[in-house]
């Protein structure tokens, strides 16, 4: 996937389509990605060099999307953060499918695009929302998606939590070296 030449550079990796740079929904769905990606490198292995843009498809149905030859994940702005953070999941689930070689798609004359399951050819081409749904690299990433935000979500408030604890350990110092 090629970024439009109006996407913005918002951070090391991430770029936002230039119609939702002041879109506070966002901008923030830009800043779950920046503080939630660690977290989901603990728990999947997708590159190291993945990019992430933030912002409208095309495709109403489509909330998120994964660029394998680009290593380019796409998030859409049209959903809530908590569904970007679940779509973010699923998106880097086909990231995973991908980089470990599970998922393959090979350009063949005469035929076209052709999609690899486990070295298997895979001849549903999800013409149909049910048949979509049926592909086994669909399956893997729907069944995954919602444990792997709840995780990445549960170690971010963790995370939090720590920060609070150590901050209000050290006011408690300030004030006893104060009496």
């Amino acid at each position: 996937m090629c970024f439009n030449k109006t996407d913005r550079k918002v951070s090391d990796n991430i770029w936002m389509a230039q119609s939702v740079l002041n879109n506070d929904k966002a901008v923030l769905i830009a800043k779950l990605i920046k503080a939630t990606l660690p977290e989901y490198r603990k728990l999947l292995k997708f590159p190291k060099d993945i990019k992430f843009r933030v912002g409208p498809i095309k495709k109403r149905t489509a909330t998120g999307r994964y660029w394998s030859r680009s290593k380019t994940v796409e998030i859409c702005t049209s959903q809530t953060p908590e569904q970007a953070l679940i779509s973010l999941a699923h998106e880097l689930v086909h990231a995973e499918q991908y980089h470990q070689g599970r998922l393959q798609n090979k350009w063949k004359d005469r035929i076209g695009w052709v999609c690899y399951w486990n070295g298997k050819v895979n001849k549903s081409r999800g013409a149909t929302f049910n048949s979509y749904m049926k592909q086994p690299w669909e399956v893997e990433a729907y069944s995954r998606q919602e444990s792997l935000a709840l995780a990445v979500h549960n170690s971010m408030i963790k995370k939090i939590e720590k920060q609070n604890e150590k901050k209000q350990s050290r006011t408690q110092r300030l004030k006893n070296t104060q009496v």
